[in-house]
């Protein structure tokens, strides 16, 4: 029988590559592709920079990401979105949210404790869940706390918000604390090797690609990465 953390792997796996299905206490990976950012292989995997943290950490001694409740304005496009983010606490809970969580949501909240109880908790390289007029629209948050200058951010937009500015807000505010903790920290991201559109949106935050990786897990993804002078 597989193991509650290979479940978890695999539903992270869903979520990174596109379509998933929670069946009972498994997760099944209905149609993988491989897609951590997406873009124009459909709507699914337009926003998808984010579990990869977690799925990273499983695999690492590094403490993944979480701060308090950060609430800020993006103004983008002419549109301002408003979304407050919200640290995941050591248990897994959302700090002071008394809300419901969305399926995906408690699944991303419990997996990330079971990371912290085993690679430690460091804010504010911790995760976060992103509210918008009190409405969970997705996840972000940290690989792990700095290493060697530099620190890594994953961000996930629910697929029924999309296209509203909210993995522009998350990115950006992900950019803000990062350096707001230390100023000369490069802030990376990892995505598909093909124009999409979360390629655009970190162009438009200031992220510039850097690099091309073949990542053990992953294959080949493009490095972007947005210096301390940006």
């Amino acid at each position: 029988m597989r193991s509650r953390a290979a479940e978890e792997c695999c539903f992270m796996r869903a979520i990174l590559r596109g379509t998933f299905k929670v069946q009972s206490s498994k997760f099944k990976v209905q149609r993988p592709e491989k897609a951590l950012t997406g873009g124009n292989r459909g709507s699914r995997e337009r926003n998808l920079c984010s579990l990869r943290f977690l799925l990273l950490n499983s695999r690492s001694n590094a403490p993944i990401i979480p701060l308090c409740f950060l609430s800020f304005l993006l103004f983008n496009s002419g549109m301002t979105t408003k979304v407050s983010l919200i640290p995941i606490e050591r248990d897994g809970t959302p700090r002071g949210y008394s809300g419901s969580l969305p399926e995906v949501a408690s699944q991303v909240a419990r997996a990330t404790a079971e990371l912290y109880a085993r690679a430690g908790f460091e804010e504010p390289w911790i995760g976060y869940v992103a509210l918008a007029d009190e409405t969970v629209v997705g996840t972000c948050g940290y690989k792990s706390k700095p290493q060697n200058g530099r620190v890594e951010i994953a961000y996930f937009t629910f697929p029924e918000f999309e296209g509203r500015g909210y993995g522009s807000a998350m990115a950006a505010r992900l950019v803000a604390i990062a350096r707001e903790h230390d100023s000369s920290v490069v802030v990376a991201a990892q995505t598909l090797p093909e124009r999409n559109a979360s390629h655009r949106l970190l162009e438009k935050l200031g992220f510039r690609h850097v690099d091309t990786i073949n990542h053990p897990e992953d294959g080949k993804v493009w490095e972007w990465q947005r210096g301390a002078n940006l």
